[in-house]
């Protein structure tokens, strides 16, 4: 009896440490696969065999995920071809992530011009048109609402709210928003006391800010909270599994009231609302074309703007860096800059990592698999 025991006690022994062991490596595969490893699509074939190629293609390259800005007609979406892309990219057993924008909303702006909101200029203190939805538009808010709800019942996976998720240090200023100034402090607010500019005829850049500029971007930020909040909460009551992502709207050494400053973002804020992720996307050839930088300078760029994104968000799980992979032109960078570029977002932790490609552009699989190769 004593040998049965024996073998019997080390045979539990054995099954115990390949269930430890089963159980490690599958937690590592579980950790690794909930990264978002993504290719980012401007653009898709409009051909239905085509795209199937394009994301089985994207699949075999160690994707999970595409983020794509949905085919655009006369400003709408095309929601035929959204539900079509959609369909393959779960049949190639990949994520679909869509770009969807806010105030930018062409096609809201055509139905409703008297929705659009106002921007000072400093230049010769005029306020004009900001070509942008007004936010403090109850309406606004209601057609945006309504319109997420809508993409977010196609059965996407993440809906990424695009880059005009923001209000510039000079937006803001309809009669609307003013009137909700006047109404939270009892004054009114004046454009050309809060808002003094720099001595450059071209760029207005603004120098320094009132304590008005501050309550009024508050305003600002609260309302950019208000329809986040809606949107989630419109989204999932129809599809409970959909992600929701915001942009981060960043620079190689902005902090945290720069964000608030520049953009009405108050991080603090937007952390308690428990979004799903933060996408950022970092074109480096076009800050090395437009600043006239070298290649060095601007890799250099790009990692202090990774790392400047790490120091405000603090957790890289929840954010999905977006690199450059192809030229203005549409031609593959060198693989040797493609990898420098993702090394550098690497060393941020373990952030979800999208190869901005271009229709027709293909990345070598060796390089993405490398890439998206977590364990």
């Amino acid at each position: 009896m004593s040998g049965t025991r024996i073998r019997l006690k080390r045979k539990f022994a054995s099954l115990l440490v390949a269930l430890v062991v089963f159980l490690t490596f599958s937690l590592s595969v579980s950790s690794a696969s909930s990264a978002v490893n993504a290719f980012y699509l401007n653009t898709v074939p409009t051909d239905y065999a085509a795209a199937e190629k394009l994301f089985r293609s994207l699949k075999n390259g160690g994707a999970n995920t595409i983020i794509l800005r949905p085919i655009m007609e006369q400003g709408r979406i095309n929601k035929n071809a959204l539900a079509n892309n959609v369909y393959l990219a779960h049949q190639a057993g990949l994520s679909m992530f869509v770009i969807i924008p806010t105030r930018g909303m062409a096609a809201a702006l055509d139905e409703h011009p008297e929705w659009e909101d106002v921007r000072y200029l400093p230049g010769n203190g005029a306020l004009l048109p900001a070509g942008k939805l007004d936010l403090f538009n109850p309406h606004v808010i209601v057609y945006l609402t309504d319109f997420f709800k809508d993409i977010a019942s196609y059965s996407v996976d993440g809906i990424l709210l695009d880059e005009d998720f923001c209000y510039s240090d000079m937006e803001g200023m309809s009669q609307k928003a003013l009137e909700r100034y006047r109404r939270k402090f009892r004054s009114s607010f004046n454009p050309g006391k809060e808002l003094a500019k720099t001595v450059d005829s071209e760029i207005h850049e603004i120098q320094s800010y009132g304590e008005g500029f501050w309550s009024l971007a508050r305003l600002k930020n609260d309302i950019l909270l208000l329809l986040l909040k809606n949107i989630m909460q419109s989204s999932q009551a129809v599809n409970k599994k959909v992600k929701i992502g915001i942009p981060l709207h960043i620079t190689s050494f902005a902090q945290a009231k720069e964000q608030f400053a520049w953009f009405a973002y108050d991080m603090a804020a937007f952390k308690t609302m428990n979004v799903d992720l933060y996408w950022a996307a970092i074109p480096h050839r076009e800050i090395r074309a437009q600043q006239n930088l070298s290649y060095q300078k601007s890799m250099e760029v790009l990692s202090r703007t990774v790392q400047s994104v790490i120091n405000i968000m603090n957790d890289p799980s929840k954010i999905v860096f977006a690199v450059q992979t192809t030229s203005s032109s549409g031609d593959l960078l060198p693989n040797s800059e493609i990898e420098e570029a993702i090394e550098m977002v690497k060393h941020a932790g373990e952030p979800g990592i999208a190869f901005m490609i271009n229709s027709g552009t293909i990345v070598p699989a060796v390089l993405t698999k490398k890439t998206f190769n977590r364990l």
